[in-house]
This record gives C-alpha cells, sequence and structure tokens, in this order.
C-alpha cells in the first residue's frame, strides 16, 4: 500500500546539457551544510522528435525548483536523454537508479514508463510517471501523474456525440498509451449513437497511410481518431488531407505531440488537464514563451517529491525511509498544484479533468465543449 501528501522545495537549477546532469543548489549556490542531499533523476526524451517535450518538462522542473522557499534537505536533480526510446530508457533509468542513486525518479509515456516501472520497483525507489497507461503504477513505489485515459476517452465520446457523428475509424499506433485510451473509448460508446466502423493499428516509424486510408474510407466514417507521436502523426494527418477525407480528424493529445500544432488547424481533440492560468503566467514570464504538453505536470512531479520527502523526514542530516516518503504521497487530497486542485487515487494515480481544445491561429486553445471558434469566425 502506498501514502501521500505535496508541499514545497528549494533552490536553484544549471543545466548542464542534453543527457547530462543538472545540481539543484541552495539559493547561494551551494549546498547547505549539514543537510542530506536528495537526488531526483529524470529521465526525458531531450534530442530527437520528442525533445521539445522533454524540454519543456526540464523547464517545468527548474522553474519548481527556482519558486521554492526553505527546505529540510538539499535536492539534486539529475537528467538522462532516453528519446522517448523504451531501449534506451532501459540504460538510463538503471544508471539513475544504480550509478548515481537517486532518490526518485520521473518518467514521461506509457512506453518509457513500463520500463522504468519495474526498475524502480525493484531498486525500492519512487517513480513518478506522465503516462496514460495504468500498469505504469503497478507496484508499492509507482505512481502516475497524468490525466487518466477514462478522462480522456469520456471527453473524446461526449463531443463527438455533441456534434453529431456516429461513425469512427481509428488510425493508431502501436503504443501502450494510445491503445489505452482506444479501449477506453470503447467503453463509453454504448448509448451515445456513436459506432466504430474500422480501427487500424500500426507500427512506429510508419510512413506510408494511403491504403490505410482508403480501407477506411470505404467504411464511410464522419470522425476519424488519430493516435500517434512525431513524426508519424503530422505524416499521417498530411495524407488525409491529401486524399480529401471529408470526416472530421480528430485526436486525443496527438495534436500537441507533434512540433507544429499548427498543420492540425481547424480540428478539435481532447488532451490531459491544462496547467492553470496563474502556472501559465508564470511560466511564459520566465520563459517568454507559453507551456507546452507536459510542463505542469513536470512542475507538479517534482513538487510532489520534495513534499513527500520533506513530510516523511525527521532529521535533515538524514532522508527519511522510502516507505515513509511513498506513505505521505498516499495521503494527498485537495493539493493545490500547477493543474488546480489534484489527488492521489487508491491506485497511486493522480486524479485531473481532460480538456476539449482546438487549434486555432495555429495554437491550442480550450474550449467550451460543442463549441468550434473557427467554423464560427467561417459563417
Amino acid at each position: 500500500m502506498k501514502q501521500a501528501i505535496i508541499a514545497l522545495l528549494i533552490v536553484s537549477l544549471l543545466i548542464a546539457g542534453c543527457g547530462g546532469k543538472t545540481d539543484n543548489l541552495s539559493g547561494d549556490g551551494v549546498k547547505e551544510p549539514g543537510k542530506a542531499t536528495v537526488k531526483i533523476g529524470l529521465t526525458l526524451p531531450l534530442s530527437g522528435d520528442m525533445s521539445f517535450i522533454g524540454q519543456t518538462m526540464m523547464n517545468g522542473a527548474n522553474l519548481a525548483l527556482k519558486n521554492q522557499q526553505e527546505t529540510k534537505y538539499n535536492y539534486e536533480l539529475v537528467a538522462e536523454d532516453d528519446k522517448l526510446d523504451p531501449k534506451t530508457t532501459s540504460t538510463t533509468a538503471t544508471k539513475l537508479l544504480t550509478v548515481d542513486n537517486v532518490d526518485a525518479i520521473i518518467s514521461i509515456s506509457s512506453g518509457t514508463g513500463n520500463v522504468v516501472s519495474p526498475i524502480a520497483e525493484s531498486n525500492k525507489r519512487l517513480h513518478i510517471g506522465a503516462a496514460s497507461d495504468a500498469s505504469v503504477a503497478k507496484g508499492e513505489y509507482n505512481f502516475i501523474h497524468w490525466t487518466p485515459p477514462d478522462e480522456e476517452a469520456k471527453g473524446w465520446v461526449e463531443e463527438a456525440a455533441r456534434r453529431g457523428h456516429k461513425r469512427v475509424a481509428i488510425l493508431m499506433v502501436q503504443q501502450q498509451g494510445f491503445l489505452a485510451m482506444r479501449d477506453s473509448v470503447m467503453k463509453y460508446l454504448p448509448g451515445t449513437g456513436l459506432e466504430i466502423v474500422d480501427e487500424q493499428i500500426f507500427s512506429p516509424g510508419e510512413k506510408d497511410f494511403k491504403t490505410m486510408i482508403l480501407k477506411a474510407e470505404e467504411k464511410n466514417p464522419d470522425v476519424y481518431l488519430l493516435g500517434a507521436f512525431e513524426p508519424e502523426i503530422p505524416v499521417l494527418y498530411k495524407q488525409l488531407k491529401e486524399a480529401q477525407v471529408k470526416a472530421d480528424l480528430t485526436s486525443i493529445e496527438s495534436f500537441e505531440l507533434a512540433k507544429d500544432p499548427s498543420q492540425f488547424e481547424g480540428s478539435w481533440y481532447t488532451n490531459a488537464a491544462e496547467g492553470t492560468s496563474a502556472f501559465n503566467e508564470m511560466f511564459k514570464n520566465e520563459y517568454n514563451e507559453n507551456p507546452q504538453m507536459g510542463s505542469p505536470n513536470a512542475y507538479d512531479m517534482i513538487n510532489l517529491v520534495i513534499y513527500a520527502f520533506e513530510k516523511a523526514g525527521k532529521d535533515s542530516s538524514e532522508k527519511p525511509a522510502q516507505e515513509d516518503v511513498i506513505a505521505e504521497l498516499m495521503k494527498l487530497k485537495g493539493f493545490d498544484s500547477a493543474m488546480g486542485k489534484i489527488d492521489v487515487g487508491p491506485e497511486g494515480i493522480v486524479e485531473s479533468k481532460a480538456a476539449v481544445k482546438v487549434i486555432k491561429d495555429g495554437k491550442p486553445i480550450v474550449v467550451t465543449p460543442g463549441e468550434d471558434p473557427v467554423k464560427n469566425e467561417d459563417a
């Protein structure tokens, strides 16, 4: 059984580069003597196609640390570049836990999170993943801070029904998180008037979707549910447009898993919980850019780790036992986070609400369910 809470932390960050280390020191630039040091590891895509997500998460983590006040312990951040490749993640997670001896580890995505979870469990170290697949939270030491696929899928089904859709075609990559979303969509379809008329799952790295599109179009869908990362999602979307598909092109998360959301102009989708306006403003003031998907999660996960250690610790010269840290996390209810109030559920999954969004003027915006600002302007 796990148990928890959250609160505050410490110091400033020095980023040594992609795949390198970042030391979080005290406010005057040195570790405070007499305090034990808690190491937090991050295995993130800091290079490659998904590096924009890894970098925005590093910024979220950095901002969390910068905003903290006096703490019981010193904290050190250690980052490794896994390129969002599960095989690489096995190496980075093992290094962080057994060579760098981090006291907690953070990951992103279901594919990499499912690699980190058993490694963290066997090393009896706290792991928090930003992942859709609930299996990432299995075990005593594993948690998830991401909007559950049930929430995102329910939002998608309700929005599709609200817009009068009936016939759904699914084109989705073979990946645990997206398949978890697909399974949740199936669960919410009965009684909505929606039916799946075609479903095709493709391998990562696929570049030619023309045959899949032709097959799907034979079933006359009026809405497509797309699921993929960069670089597959822009290629899939472009080929659907080139095929002059008339159905709505939608997704769960995927339009923000591409470097350039503007290429999906006018399309709606559901996404993980948004950062609060206060967090978004704070992030933009710090980095002169809007936060991307994942940055408020990273901000929260750093705060979660540090609060749990601060709460569990008795003596600043000695780190608390991992079991006590886990116990603190499982107590978490109503924490005022970067996403508003959050709870940790009984399975170690942070509960948060999905958002309905539209790409408008090249940017993702949250809309009221059923609202279509792009078509309203054209009317």
